[in-house]
């Protein structure tokens, strides 16, 4: 791994779950959802786009800021870079001053959180809490799949993000 103020935004991505004890580099790698390459296929948006569909939940995407909640991966398309025109970010837990939910990720200038969800065109919109069978006790058939998603009180998805300011390792309340 790079140092964390360097590499791509597929990297804001990889880390967080690392630091939840998911490695998505591997994860990309049993599901065979990439080019077979796992020196690269996680760090490739549309990889981690087509990972999070079938392993993840998708969800609808909106332009209403309430339908985005903490954790949530939001990918995008940006015309207007020269390079890779793909983007990918986590939603934060804070609320910006437009009153949206921040989103975590890295434009080149290192990881930052910004006021930015609708900034960009949004092609993707999941949550993901992990895949059975991910360390090797694999499902019917062999084959791994989606976990079932843990629900809150509110009957919302258990968001498997570190939330802003806390460390990995701290309790959650």
């Amino acid at each position: 791994d790079v140092h964390p103020m360097y590499g791509v935004c597929t990297d804001v991505i990889i880390r967080a779950y690392r630091a939840l004890g998911l490695d998505l580099q591997e994860l990309v790698q049993k599901t065979k959802t990439g080019s077979g390459d796992p020196n690269i296929d996680h760090r490739r948006v549309d990889t981690l786009r087509k990972f999070f569909s079938r392993f993840g939940e998708s969800l609808p995407i909106s332009t209403f800021a309430e339908d985005y909640r903490a954790g949530d991966i939001v990918t995008y398309w940006r015309p207007q870079n020269r390079h890779s025109r793909t983007h990918i970010a986590i939603v934060s837990d804070m609320i910006g001053p437009s009153g949206r939910p921040l989103i975590i990720h890295n434009r080149g200038w290192g990881p930052q959180q910004e006021d930015g969800l609708f900034v960009d065109e949004i092609t993707g919109h999941y949550r993901f809490s992990g895949v059975t069978g991910a360390t090797g006790a694999k499902g019917k058939g062999g084959a791994l799949k989606p976990t079932t998603l843990s629900r809150t009180r509110d009957s919302r998805p258990a968001s498997p993000v570190v939330r802003t300011g806390e460390s990995p390792s701290a309790p959650r309340s």
